[in-house]
């Protein structure tokens, strides 16, 4: 997390990138850490929907959505 969020910070990302580095998490709690920590790093957040895949539980993607609603 802290190599991804380092790597973030000096440069922006698509979603499908911020999408693959989420896919390497092993739980959703660090994913929706990452997603939601990403999403201002992002050069294309209307792609942000392409993270839905990378969770097990749409609890999670909700989640995300609200954070960003909430921006």
């Amino acid at each position: 997390m802290d190599m991804a969020k380092s790597y973030a910070d000096k440069t922006k990302l698509s979603a499908q990138q911020i999408a693959n580095i989420n896919k390497t998490f092993g739980y959703d709690s660090s994913r929706l850490d990452w997603a939601k920590y990403a999403y201002d790093k992002c050069y294309d957040p209307q792609n942000y929907f392409l993270l839905k895949s990378t969770f097990d539980f749409s609890s999670s993607y909700s989640a995300l959505e609200d954070h960003i609603d909430g921006q």
